[in-house]
Formats: C-alpha cells, sequence, structure tokens
C-alpha cells in the first residue's frame, strides 16, 4: 500500500529506530528528513528524489533503490542488504558518505570524486559500473561480479577483491599497490601485453 510522503513529513522530520515495512516511495520527492536507526524492509523507492536526507546507522533490506537520485543526500555507518539498486549515480551524495551493500545488485551505478575507503560490497553483482577518481583504499569487492565494470584513476591500496569474477583494472591509471586479488585476476592484468604464460 502506498503512503503519502507528505503524510510521514507532517509527523516529524526525524525519526529514530522507526521500522518502514513494504512502503512506497516510488517517485515520490523526499526532502530534508533524518533517519537514525531505521530500518526499511520491502520498500520500493524506485524512481524517488531523495534530496538533503541524512541515513545514519539505517539498514535497507530487500528494497528497491533503482533510478534513486540522492541529491546531497548522506549516508553515514548505512548498509543495504539484497537490494536492487540500477542506475544510481552516487555521486550526487554529500560527504562523507559510506557504503556497505551485501548480495545487492548494483549494476549501471556511478561513483566519481569519491572518498569511498572501507567501501563494502559483498556477494555483489556491480556490472557495468563506472568509478572514477575515487579513492578505494581498504575496500572490500570480495565475491562479487564485476563485469564490465570500469576504474579509472582509482586508488586500490589494500582493497580486497578475493573471489570477485569479472574483474579487471588498468594498472596504468589506477593505483593498485597492496591490493589482494586472486591468482587468477593477476594473469588477467597482464592481457594487455599479449603475453604467454607456462
Amino acid at each position: 500500500m502506498k503512503k503519502n510522503i507528505e503524510k510521514i513529513q507532517s509527523k516529524s522530520q526525524y525519526f529514530e529506530g522507526h521500522e518502514f515495512f513494504s512502503v512506497d516511495f516510488s517517485n515520490e520527492g523526499i526532502d530534508g528528513l533524518s533517519f537514525t536507526d531505521c530500518k526499511f524492509i520491502k520498500c520500493n523507492f524506485a524512481g524517488a528524489h531523495i534530496k538533503k536526507c541524512q541515513f545514519d546507522g539505517c539498514e535497507l533490506i530487500n528494497c528497491n533503490l533503482s533510478n534513486v537520485k540522492p541529491a546531497r543526500s548522506q549516508f553515514i555507518d548505512t548498509t543495504f542488504s539484497e537490494c536492487k539498486i540500477l542506475g544510481v549515480n552516487w555521486s550526487e551524495t554529500a560527504l562523507p558518505s559510506e557504503f556497505n551493500f551485501s548480495k545487492c545488485i548494483l549494476d549501471y551505478n556511478i561513483f566519481t570524486n569519491q572518498n569511498l575507503s572501507n567501501f563494502k560490497a559483498i556477494e555483489c553483482s556491480i556490472r557495468e559500473a563506472f568509478f572514477s577518481g575515487c579513492d578505494l583504499s581498504k575496500s572490500l569487492f570480495t565475491s562479487s561480479d564485476l563485469g564490465n565494470t570500469h576504474f579509472d584513476e582509482c586508488k586500490f591500496k589494500y582493497a580486497n577483491f578475493i573471489n570477485s569474477i569479472n574483474f579487471f583494472i588498468t594498472p596504468d591509471n589506477n593505483d593498485i599497490r597492496y591490493a589482494k586479488i586472486s591468482v587468477e585476476t593477476a594473469l588477467g592484468l597482464l592481457d594487455k601485453f599479449h603475453l604467454t604464460i607456462n
């Protein structure tokens, strides 16, 4: 059942410890709200304009956030689990923001010129995504599918890509020092040199 966002906003601008279950926020304008230690379960945010909001210590579980526009919103210690998140430009978020994704679909997402140290994407699909000018030091991409995702001028110091698949980074324009990768991935980084490895 769709709840009108105006009804929610009329109650308060600040929510702490609330649980939102199966609320339909799709294509709504959500402006200037603050959520602390809240849970969103099976909520639909598809196409929503989330402007100047703050999510602190929140959990989003089995939600749809495809094509969300997170204009100047902030995400602090917030976890996304089993969510569908297609085509989101996270570069629009306010800084600092922290992203923790588990078993999510993050295809076609964009991250540019952001400090994403400690970024976590575990057992996620991150296909056809774009990362440019980001600091991804100490990030976790473990057991994720990174098919056709493009990384440009990013820092991966101590990042962990163990058990990730379809992962390719060009060492020429990315800093991959001390990153943890599988043997198969390491060999893949040499593809551009057309070497024969016996």
